[in-house]
C-alpha cells in the first residue's frame, strides 16, 4: 500500500521538506559568499600585518633617536622630549595589542579557510583535538552579540585530551549545533549561562553542553532528535536531528540528559585516536 501524495499528512511532510531544503540551500549560498569574503579579508589582514611590522620598526628607530636627543638636551628642552617619549611608549604598547589582534584574526581565518578546502580523503588524514574544536566554535559564535556580551560561559576543558584522526568537519557541525541550541534556550533570560565540559573516559571523549533555559520535558528527550520536531516555532527542527545523524556516522552518540535546564552529551569513540 502506497501513501497518497495528495493526502494532508503527505502534503504537510512535503512542504516541511521543501522548506528545509530551501533553508539548507540558503545556508549553502551564504557559506559560499562567506568564504569569498574570508579570502578577501585574509589579504587585508596580510597587508595590515606587514604594515604593523613596519610601524614597529619605525617606532623602535624613533625611540632610539629620541633617547639620543634626550641625552644631548639640557634644561627646558628636556621636558618636551620626555613627553614625546611617553607618547612613543603608548604608541608602541598600542601596536603590540594591534599585532595581537591581527594574529588572532589571521588564526580565525586560517581555521575557516582550511575546512571547505579539504577533500574528504584529506580530512581523513588529519588530526584534531576536541578542545580546539570547541574553542573554535565558541569564537565563531561570539559574532552573536547576545552570546558575546549577555551570556556567562563556564568552561571546564580537560587538559591533554587524546588527539583523534579523521574528518573534523562533522564534529565542528555537531558542536556548533549543540552550542547554538543552548544559546537559543537562554535568549529570553537576563542571566543566561552556558556550561561547556570536555572530558576523556577509557574508550571515548565526552562533551557536555548545559544551559539554564527551560529544559526539555522527559517525554521529549528522544522526540527532540526527530526531524521537524521543535519546541521553538521559529526553528525548523532539523539541528538536533542532523547532529545525531552526523555523530552516528562517527560511531558516537548524542543524548539529551535529565537536567533542570537543557543538557546534551556528545560521546565520540577513541578508535580513531592518533598515535
Amino acid at each position: 500500500m502506497t501513501a497518497d501524495p495528495h493526502s494532508s499528512d503527505c502534503s504537510e511532510l512535503l512542504r516541511q521538506w521543501e522548506q528545509a531544503y530551501l533553508a539548507r540551500a540558503r545556508d549553502a549560498a551564504t557559506g559560499r559568499l562567506f568564504r569569498g569574503i574570508v579570502h578577501n579579508l585574509n589579504g587585508v589582514l596580510q597587508v595590515a600585518s606587514f604594515q604593523g611590522e613596519m610601524s614597529g620598526l619605525t617606532l623602535e628607530r624613533a625611540a632610539d633617536l629620541l633617547d639620543r636627543a634626550r641625552d644631548a638636551a639640557a634644561g627646558q628642552a628636556a621636558e618636551p622630549l620626555n613627553e614625546l617619549a611617553n607618547l612613543l611608549a603608548e604608541q608602541q604598547q598600542g601596536l603590540v595589542q594591534f599585532k595581537e589582534r591581527i594574529g588572532q584574526g589571521s588564526e580565525i581565518l586560517r581555521r575557516v579557510l582550511v575546512l571547505p578546502a579539504l577533500s574528504p580523503r584529506e580530512r581523513g588524514d588529519r588530526f584534531w583535538n576536541l578542545n580546539d574544536i570547541v574553542r573554535c566554535e565558541i569564537e565563531f559564535l561570539s559574532a552573536d552579540s547576545f552570546f558575546k556580551h549577555k551570556v556567562e560561559r563556564k568552561l571546564e576543558m580537560a587538559p591533554e585530551l587524546p588527539v583523534l584522526r579523521g574528518d573534523s568537519v562533522p564534529v565542528h557541525e555537531v558542536v556548533y549545533i549543540l552550542l547554538e541550541n543552548a544559546l537559543d534556550a537562554v535568549r529570553d533570560r537576563d542571566d543566561g549561562t552556558l556550561e561547556i565540559v570536555t572530558r576523556a573516559a577509557k574508550d571515548h571523549l565526552e562533551l557536555v553542553v548545559r544551559d539554564n533555559g527551560p529544559g526539555v520535558a522527559a517525554a521529549d528527550r528522544e522526540r527532540i532528535f526527530a526531524p521537524f520536531f521543535t519546541t521553538r516555532p521559529q526553528r525548523a527542527g532539523l539541528g538536533l536531528y542532523l547532529a545525531r545523524q552526523l555523530v552516528a556516522l562517527l560511531g558516537g552518540e548524542v543524548h539529551c540528559l535529565e537536567d533542570p535546564g537543557g543538557a546534551f552529551q556528545l560521546r565520540l569513540p577513541l578508535t580513531t585516536a592518533g598515535e
